[in-house]
């Protein structure tokens, strides 16, 4: 492999080590973190956020990225192939957030948990309403940042679908749609008759 491959590599793996700390950090706060922490890893959340998407963002990554896919040997390695074309598809992406929105949107997450958990205890959805809807808030921000991709032939574009895409690249909501509504009205009337009858 090539020594631009191998710097670019490295600098991945930084991101990534970096990315699995602040997932760590997540599963402590849904997992075994004291409630009186919660402030703190809020702001933990959206600085480590911002750290990791700078990372993510790197122009250096990016110069990197761009002389790798020049490389003729590279691009007939077929795993080397793979991690740049994957790659170049998430940096291009990420490059379109501002990090101060990636950074409200890891604090407004990790202080919506704590809200729900609360919320879930009482049997509360009305507290909770306020924080799912600035959550929808900044993911549509999102969003509109990304750009909405190409629809599926025959479907229309949503916002959705460019969050969609970050899951399951190349599906589109129009298509999920397809898939759920014929289990939706075979569904819908058999839950209706099992409430009905009185059995659970």
């Amino acid at each position: 492999m090539s020594r631009a491959y191998d710097s670019f590599r490295a600098l991945v793996r930084e991101a990534a080590v970096l990315g699995s700390v602040q997932s760590t950090l997540g599963w402590d706060q849904e997992t075994m973190m004291p409630p009186a922490a919660a402030p703190l890893r809020a702001e933990q959340m959206a600085a480590l956020s911002a750290i990791v998407h700078q990372r993510w963002t790197d122009p250096r990554l990016g110069d990197l990225l761009g002389e790798c896919e020049a490389d003729a040997a590279l691009r007939a390695d077929p795993a080397a192939a793979a991690n740049l074309r994957e790659f170049r598809r998430d940096y291009d992406r990420q490059r379109r957030l501002p990090t101060d929105l990636v950074a409200q949107i890891a604090k407004t997450s990790s202080e919506s948990m704590e809200a729900w958990k609360q919320a879930r205890q009482g049997s509360d959805f009305a507290s909770f309403a306020p924080w799912l809807r600035n959550t929808l808030d900044l993911q549509r921000r999102k969003a509109e940042c990304i750009g909405v991709p190409a629809p599926a032939p025959g479907g229309k574009a949503t916002l959705y679908d460019a969050l969609l895409d970050e899951y399951e690249p190349g599906m589109r909501a129009s298509e999920v749609e397809a898939a759920f509504r014929p289990l939706r009205e075979a569904l819908a009337p058999l839950i209706a008759a099992v409430a009905r009858s009185g059995r659970s």
